[in-house]
């Protein structure tokens, strides 16, 4: 278990850390004073939610920036770097289904928390609406991102098991071979 939460904090991290670089431009401040984690969360977070949509030349939710392949490859990278960190099937599945559904959370607890920064009610609740809609409306995005990263991390953490099993194997064959 310590293994899967490891995997589990490097990938919230790196996630966190990719939708920041992708959306480099959109880091703002609420107003002069206040700077808002919700909005940033949002920011961050959007364009790692349509990875299929993307690679197929839509915009992202409730944008009109395209990324092209980019998100699908952060989501994959990211599982197969969990998968060798944890190096197990179940403790690489476990990490990576809890990654996507926490940032799968905090994107849409980002979306309502962060009425306050917008400047009146019906622009955020408009804005809430359409990208609420528009989040919906992509039932395989949703799906890919939950299954896609949790397989990819499983199946890289089995095989880096596998590579370390033989490795342990073939070093334990070698020094009973030798006999001094």
């Amino acid at each position: 278990m310590p293994k899967a939460m490891s995997g589990y904090g490097l990938g919230i991290g790196l996630l966190t850390l990719s939708g920041l670089l992708l959306n480099y431009g959109g880091l703002e401040t609420a107003s002069t004073n206040q700077f808002n984690i919700f909005i940033v969360l949002l920011k961050t977070y959007t364009p790692l939610l349509t990875p299929v949509s993307s690679l197929l030349g839509l915009p992202v939710i409730g944008g009109s920036q395209v990324y092209g392949v980019l998100p699908l490859m952060i989501w994959v990278g990211v599982a197969c770097i969990v998968g060798v960190v944890t190096r197990g099937l179940g403790g690489g599945a476990k990490a990576m289904f809890l990654a996507a559904s926490t940032i799968l959370i905090l994107w849409i607890a980002s979306l309502f928390l962060s009425a306050p920064a917008w400047p009146d009610y019906l622009s955020w609740l408009s804005a809430a609406n359409n990208m609420a809609t528009d989040l919906v409306s992509r039932p395989i995005d949703l799906a890919l991102i939950l299954i896609l990263p949790t397989a990819s991390s499983a199946l890289t953490g089995e095989l880096m098991q596998l590579i370390q099993s033989k490795m342990v194997k073939r070093a334990k064959v070698e020094e009973e071979t030798y006999f001094f």
